[in-house]
């Protein structure tokens, strides 16, 4: 089985394991009488950020199972919304944290896996915002070329800028990750994307501009095919940060 049945859709898979106990049916609120003090006409993938400290989800071990903790997003914390559901006149909305907010504000590990829960989606708690993500946020890199082995180190970029390294085999969002570190903006051309660090790092090389600014160049390669057995291939793009080579799935998978 190769790495994207295991992982393909990782983040957005967590992010939205928590729909059962919200219902998988989309509020159209255009047709709905809505209580006051609600969004309404919301979709998938806005982005809101909180008014407040709030509870956004819960902890649980690998099996699932809850570990009597819960998780309160900061004050002004920006997050994706991923479903939402109207329950006589009320609507409650899931949001993504896993890549959406790094390591320092999660706390996810292995056995303190971080779960979304349906929230009422009031104006009081939330405001919409406009957001432009970077084309990298949401996806998981793996180091050197692309084969269907996923026991090599890997990395992540949060929604709130944050570079994350994780050691070889671990699931990204999912583990402690080896360091979690500031990018201080986020610049992007026709031919290329810079990355400026707040600090260097021994897995992706940067270039010292002054104190505490690393700029990391990352270009984009050619789309590369590789063979899964019995007929199947996943396709992954491939790039280059700094010196070193990074591809990542694109979940794509055909019979020849």
């Amino acid at each position: 089985m190769g790495i994207g049945l295991k992982k393909s859709g990782l983040l957005m898979g967590i992010a939205l394991v928590g729909m059962i106990s919200l219902g998988a049916l989309n509020v159209d609120a255009a047709t709905k009488t809505i209580a006051p003090g609600y969004f309404t006409n919301v979709k998938d993938k806005m982005y809101f950020k909180t008014t407040k400290k709030i509870k956004l989800g819960i902890y649980t071990n690998a099996l699932g199972d809850s570990v009597g903790k819960s998780f309160y997003a900061p004050k002004n914390s920006i997050v994706q919304l991923a479903k939402t559901r109207d329950s006589h006149g009320k609507v409650y909305a899931l949001f993504s944290l896993v890549g959406t907010l790094n390591y320092n504000v999660t706390k996810s590990s292995v056995n303190h896996i971080l779960m979304p829960i349906g929230v009422p989606l009031k104006k009081s708690n939330f405001k919409l915002v406009n957001v432009k993500p970077s084309k990298f946020v949401y996806k998981q890199f793996l180091m050197g070329k692309p084969s269907t082995n996923d026991n090599v180190d890997q990395f992540m970029i949060t929604l709130d800028n944050y570079i994350e390294f994780y050691k070889k085999g671990a699931l990204a969002g999912m583990a402690k990750p080896l360091l979690s570190d500031k990018i201080l903006k986020i610049t992007e051309t026709s031919k290329a994307t810079y990355l400026y660090l707040k600090n260097n790092n021994k897995y992706l090389p940067a270039q010292k501009l002054n104190s505490g600014v690393y700029r990391l160049k990352v270009t984009q390669g050619a789309n590369v095919k590789v063979s899964m057995g019995e007929g199947y291939y996943q396709s992954n793009a491939t790039y280059t940060f700094g010196h070193k080579a990074v591809w990542n799935e694109l979940a794509s998978f055909s019979k020849r």
